[in-house]
C-alpha cells in the first residue's frame, strides 16, 4: 500500500508540473498573438526583419453606387484597406477611429473600408445601416464575392493592410488598429 501511495503522489506531482509549464507557456504565447499586441502589426520597412516586398493582390469589389472597382486603381496615394463587418464590434471601433482621422488624411490617403458580405450573414444593407448609424463620412465598399477576403487570406476581422503608392503592402494588422497608431503610421509614410 505504501508503494501505491508513493506512486500516486509521484503521478500527481508530475501532473502539477506539466500543468504549471502549460499555463506559463500558454500565457507567453497568448501575449505574443493578442489582437491588440504591437507584434501583430507587421511592417516591411528596412527597420524590421521583414525586408522583402509584398505586392498587394488586386481584386474587384463594388462601391456604394454599385459600380465595380479594382483595388489596383487606388495606387495614386497610400491606401488603408480594412476588412470589416457590421456584426463585429472591433471593426466598428476601428472604423470609428478612422472617422476621427479621416479629415486630416482624406486628401492624402485612400480609405477602402471593405464590408465582407456573406461573412456570418453580413449584407450590404447591414453595412449601409452601420455606416449611417455611426456617421462615417468615408466611403464603404462591398466584397460580395469574397474575392478580397480570399486574396488577402482574411479569416478574422478587423484585418487591415496599408498599401504604398508602388502597390506593395507596407503594414498589416490583425485585430483592432487604433487611430493614433494608424495616424502615426500614415505620417511615417509621408501622408
Amino acid at each position: 500500500m505504501n508503494t501505491t501511495r508513493k506512486r500516486m503522489i509521484g503521478v500527481l506531482v508530475g501532473f502539477v508540473v506539466v500543468m504549471v509549464v502549460a499555463v506559463v507557456a500558454y500565457g507567453r504565447l497568448s501575449l505574443s498573438v493578442s489582437p491588440s499586441s504591437p507584434s501583430q502589426t507587421e511592417t516591411s520597412s528596412s527597420s524590421t526583419s521583414q525586408t522583402k516586398t509584398i505586392p498587394a493582390p488586386d481584386f474587384s469589389f463594388t462601391d456604394e453606387g454599385g459600380s465595380t472597382l479594382n483595388f489596383a486603381s487606388f495606387q495614386d496615394k497610400p491606401t488603408v484597406l480594412v476588412f470589416w463587418a457590421s456584426w463585429c464590434p472591433y471593426c466598428k471601433a476601428e472604423l470609428d477611429g478612422i472617422q476621427e482621422i479621416y479629415a486630416e488624411f482624406a486628401d492624402k490617403v485612400n480609405f477602402v473600408a471593405l464590408d465582407c458580405i456573406g461573412s456570418n450573414g453580413e449584407t450590404e444593407e447591414a453595412g449601409r445601416a452601420t455606416k449611417e448609424e455611426h456617421g462615417w463620412e468615408f466611403p464603404i465598399y462591398f466584397d460580395s464575392d469574397v474575392e478580397g477576403q480570399a486574396s488577402y487570406g482574411v479569416r478574422s476581422m478587423p484585418a487591415t493592410a496599408i498599401v504604398d503608392t508602388d502597390g506593395n503592402i507596407s503594414v498589416t494588422q490583425l485585430g483592432l488598429l487604433n487611430h493614433e497608431t494608424l495616424a502615426s503610421l500614415l505620417r511615417g509614410m509621408g501622408a
